[in-house]
């Protein structure tokens, strides 16, 4: 495996398998996330983690880091679902779980619905 720095906050990790097909990762040093993963929301056990340390004091960055996710989705998650009390890993939850629930087009629009699958019926 080759491993290359950058002076930013990026290093390249290359690595040849045994078909002697390439692989490169890059990976962002501060979180060690590679970049370019899938998305993956932020757990319950997550925000558990994020409330205990910002009691504790932590920064954001050393959160993340701790979190192994990136710090700009942690201050997303922080300005996202941060109350009159501060942060609450348990209203964190229900907030992200009411935005993940709320209608479609379809569901409030039955014009739309029923042009739609009409034209599916016709075929389109």
């Amino acid at each position: 495996m080759l491993l290359l720095r950058g002076e930013g906050s990026c290093e390249v990790r290359i690595s040849v398998n045994r078909e002697l097909k390439y692989q490169t990762i890059l990976t962002n040093k501060l979180t060690g996330v590679a970049m370019g993963q899938r998305y993956r929301p932020i757990q319950p056990k997550d925000r558990l983690k994020i409330y205990e340390l910002l009691f504790d004091g932590k920064s954001i960055l050393e959160i993340a880091q701790a979190i192994r996710f990136h710090r700009s989705t942690l201050y997303r998650e922080l300005e996202r679902n941060s109350g009159k009390f501060g942060y609450r890993p348990d209203m964190a939850s229900q907030h992200y779980l009411a935005r993940r629930q709320r209608p479609g087009k379809l569901d409030s629009n039955l014009e739309l619905r029923d042009f739609i699958i009409s034209k599916l019926k016709e075929g389109w």
